[in-house]
């Protein structure tokens, strides 16, 4: 990548603008803030912006899902890894950082050798942010070059603002898992969708 996110200003104790956000989700946003303080938020324009341009390296990104499978099917940010919410397997996201960081060749620039961006989203950010923060807690990635972050707003933001998502076949698609009646209230109505 050939940019990676600067992580202050956006730790989530920290205000960040929010003025074309609904006030349901500015309210479950900050509450995400309050409860992870140490895990720093992206946001949602930022990482569209890696995935669409062509400078950055998409092999020095991963993608982490963490909702259940039939939430995943619905639809997922591409290239993104499904995990276990619940029961995360920490040491397959270890591998694939450390396989990124293997397969990179340095650059001649004198900069970093190696990069790694780790982003996990879940439906607002509460079960990512969750398993962000034990990622940090493990120590597993305390290396340099690897930043951690989650997608602030998660998949609920990203496909309300009609961002790019695929199915379980690997289509595009504009539908998103509600991932329950109340939190799904939180998603266009138009774009939710239960079941494949």
């Amino acid at each position: 990548m050939d940019s990676t996110p600067d992580p202050q200003g956006s730790r989530s104790g920290e205000s960040q603008p929010m003025n074309n956000v609904p006030v349901g989700m500015r309210i479950t946003l900050t509450g995400i803030r309050t409860k992870f303080p140490s895990v720093n938020q992206l946001q949602t324009e930022t990482l569209n912006e890696m995935l669409t341009n062509s400078d950055n390296d998409p092999e020095s990104l991963v993608i982490l899902d963490t909702r259940h499978k039939d939430e995943f099917f619905i639809s997922h940010i591409k290239g993104a890894m499904n995990i276990d919410p619940y029961n995360p397997d920490l040491e397959s996201i270890v591998n694939e950082v450390d396989r990124i960081f293997h397969c990179q060749v340095p650059p001649t620039d004198g900069s970093l050798s190696r990069k790694c961006l780790v982003v996990a989203y879940c439906s607002v950010g509460y079960r990512s942010s969750n398993i962000v923060e034990k990622l940090q807690k493990s120590g597993m990635l305390a290396m340099d070059g690897v930043s951690l972050y989650n997608l602030e707003g998660s998949l609920f933001k990203w496909a309300n603002e009609g961002r790019p998502m695929v199915d379980q076949a690997g289509q595009p698609t504009k539908f998103c898992h509600p991932f329950s009646f109340i939190w799904g209230k939180l998603l266009d109505s138009q774009i939710r969708k239960h079941q494949t």
